[in-house]
């Protein structure tokens, strides 16, 4: 937090590499919002890019500037990820493709298809079973039918050869 710094009180962007080539280059902003958001083309408080000193870690690019004061003791400091870390690793365990919330889900909706696959043919094959079933016994009935209707027939003749010999 120096107040005289040019960065002071605005959004930085920097580069992940090192270096003197290293930059950082924002394309199709507009004017406005360009002036809006403060950016501007150019090299804040003027430092160059540095050559890179140590390992790149999850705290790559953390900054800290003690100024002042006596040498020795001076406190701590605490890392804490800011919110595009936080993001990051939200994201991450929904786009996982072996673990995320992602994948399991497809692997959740694969595994119901599968299922409703199974239950559809076993559903389809019983719908067939019945209406065998019911084609049968629709046959059977319909030979009873015929059946009665002859036994009818010869009984409606007999009945009508006794009346007949009855009123002679």
């Amino acid at each position: 937090d120096d107040v005289s710094s040019s960065a002071y009180g605005t959004i930085g962007i920097i580069s992940t590499s090192t270096g003197s080539g290293s930059s950082v280059l924002i394309k199709d902003v507009p004017n406005d919002a360009s002036t809006a958001l403060g950016f501007t083309v150019g090299q804040a408080d003027g430092e160059t890019g540095k050559n890179q000193d140590g390992e790149i870690d999850d705290a790559s690019g953390l900054r800290i500037k003690v100024a002042g004061g006596d040498l020795g003791d001076r406190g701590t400091i605490t890392y804490i990820a800011g919110i595009a870390d936080q993001l990051k690793d939200l994201l991450q365990g929904f786009l996982d493709p072996n673990n995320g919330l992602l994948a399991t889900k497809f692997d959740t909706l694969d595994r119901q298809d599968e299922i409703l696959k199974e239950d559809r043919e076993s559903f389809e094959a019983r719908i067939a079973a019945t209406e065998a079933r019911l084609k049968a016994q629709f046959l059977y009935n319909d030979g009873i039918i015929a059946s009665l209707k002859t036994t009818e027939n010869y009984l409606t003749q007999q009945f009508e050869a006794m009346a007949a010999a009855n009123a002679k």
